[in-house]
């Protein structure tokens, strides 16, 4: 690559990649400095793609703060070791559709509290998604879980249309879930989901309106509840 070329892509915040049909990773591990910068990354219509950010053990910092996700039929991973993300600090919103090869969006629990400025979560049409913080318990625990309590500050969670999804994510024991920030939850045909977060106690202290099949119901309402008495 001539110095002009990596220049100008080391200056653009904003990368698209459309239409890619052969490509199996999105940015691949030797080139993840160059685009370590990036505020905004759109992916869709590759029909081979398989990892957005392929495993890399440096840890690197990231600038991103909007990830955009459609139409990647083969998607497996977005990030497949949970040490990645440790590099994603400044990440807010996450938006993911008809990547129906998909099972979770986070490999893992303990990633909760290394995202502190996620803002949003929208996912959609993705046939296998079972949860979205997956359950890998693959290396040591958090302080926090330790501690049986987690803290994840999302401000606005959209679920839609995940036929196989059975809960937002579970906890290894029972532990309180703290969402201080949650202002919105809505969930529409998720029929196969048998409450939010499996051994977790909920408190939304803020949450304004949570939305399921459209049903509006009372913020004070308890979450976990809701969606198993909805969901028999």
């Amino acid at each position: 690559m001539d110095e002009e070329l990596h220049g100008y892509i080391k200056r653009e915040p904003e990368l698209d990649i459309v239409n890619c049909h052969n490509l199996l990773n999105c940015i691949p591990s030797n080139m993840m400095q160059l685009f370590s910068h990036l505020k905004y990354l759109t992916v869709g219509e590759c029909e081979c793609l398989e990892e957005i950010f392929e495993s890399n053990d440096s840890m690197l910092e990231y600038r991103l703060s909007d990830l955009s996700l459609y139409s990647l039929p083969k998607l497996k991973h977005i990030w497949k070791s949970p040490g990645q993300i440790l590099g994603f600090q400044n990440l807010e919103d996450i938006h993911i559709k008809q990547c129906n090869d998909l099972k979770y969006v986070f490999p893992d629990v303990s990633i909760a509290t290394s995202l502190p400025k996620l803002w949003s979560i929208s996912v959609c049409e993705c046939k296998k998604i079972e949860e979205i913080i997956g359950n890998n318990y693959n290396h040591v625990e958090s302080q926090q879980q330790k501690a049986n309590k987690i803290i994840f500050p999302v401000y606005d969670i959209r679920l839609e249309k995940l036929p196989s999804l059975k809960w937002f994510s579970q906890s290894s024991f029972p532990c309180c879930v703290e969402m201080p920030q949650c202002n919105l939850i809505k969930i529409v045909d998720c029929l196969k989901m048998k409450t939010f977060w499996d051994e977790g106690i909920i408190y939304t202290p803020r949450l304004y309106a949570f939305y399921v099949e459209n049903i509006n119901f009372d913020r004070d309402e308890d979450v976990n509840e809701v969606i198993q008495r909805h969901n028999k």
